[in-house]
This record gives structure tokens, C-alpha cells and sequence, in this order.
């Protein structure tokens, strides 16, 4: 149970200040134990634009964001959290193309290496599937089906499974 939760007003309100240590040495955990090659960093990256990123040594997690797309519910937060650290775990462990690249074609790429990584993780770590979902289903579609999100579901049409 994270230090943060508070069973009877979720966690923190709109005004606190939210201590998420425990959800970063939980993560830190897992990260070390998912891969054993090199020690993975887990920090919290709330003034950053990006809601998770990776330098390949540290997962960045924006846990403000992620705490008002989940609107306050600690068990979405949660989902949110597990599911963005797991897709950034895919790129430490199967990324494989350097940073010297033109930034609209690193985009492009990423966007296909995205739903190759997600699902090489998903198949040597079956549970992970229902995170991706969650990301796929509330995240990427948090505006609507609108056409330039159906590139990023069809490559993941295998974890999100027939409706």
C-alpha cells in the first residue's frame, strides 16, 4: 500500500503535495528485477512535457499527469503508473536505434518501435497486457477515435484483443 493513499479521500487532494516515493522505490524494484543488466533509475519528471520518457538509464513518469487522467482514483493511478513504467522498460530492453537521428524521423520510428516493443513485452510478460490496454484504451483514445490514433491501435491490435 503506497504511503500516499488515504483509503477514505483517495490521494491528496487537488492542492497537496504528493509524495510518491513509494510508488518510485516499488517501481525502482521492479525495473531491477525485470532486467538485471544495469541498474534503472525511476524519477519523477513533473515538468516535463512528455507524460513518460526514457533516457535508457532513468524512466521519467510524470505522476502529476498521470494522477489527473486518472482523476484522483488511486487504483487507475496505479494502472496508469505500472503501464507507462512497463512501455518505458520495453524501450531500455528492445530499443536498439541511437539518439543521432532527425527528430521527425525518430517520431516516426518511435511510433512503429512503439507497438513492436509493447508487444515483445507483453509476450514474455503476459500481465503486463492488461496495463497496455489500459493505456490504449483510456490514454490514447482519451479524445476520441480520431483517424491519426488508428496507426497507434492497429500494431496493437494483438494486446488489445478482438471486441
Amino acid at each position: 500500500m503506497s504511503l500516499t493513499y488515504n483509503p477514505r479521500r483517495g490521494f491528496g487532494g487537488n492542492n497537496d503535495k504528493v509524495d510518491y516515493t513509494a510508488e518510485k522505490d516499488f517501481l525502482f524494484k521492479l525495473n531491477n528485477i525485470i532486467q538485471t543488466n544495469k541498474i534503472v533509475q525511476v524519477q519523477e519528471s513533473n515538468g516535463r512535457q512528455f507524460i513518460a520518457s526514457t533516457n535508457m538509464k532513468k524512466v521519467y513518469l510524470n505522476f502529476n499527469k498521470m494522477k489527473k487522467l486518472s482523476a484522483d482514483n488511486y487504483f487507475e493511478f496505479l494502472m496508469y503508473v505500472k503501464g507507462f513504467n512497463y512501455h518505458e522498460m520495453s524501450h531500455i530492453l528492445y530499443t536498439k536505434y541511437g539518439s543521432d537521428i532527425r527528430f521527425d524521423i525518430k517520431n516516426a520510428l518511435n511510433m512503429l518501435e512503439d507497438q513492436r516493443i509493447d508487444r515483445m513485452f507483453s509476450m514474455k510478460y503476459d500481465k503486463s497486457k492488461s496495463y497496455f490496454r489500459l493505456l490504449y484504451l483510456k490514454y490514447i483514445l482519451r479524445e476520441g477515435l480520431k483517424p491519426e490514433v488508428y496507426p497507434l491501435l492497429y500494431g496493437r491490435r494483438a494486446i488489445i484483443g478482438k471486441p
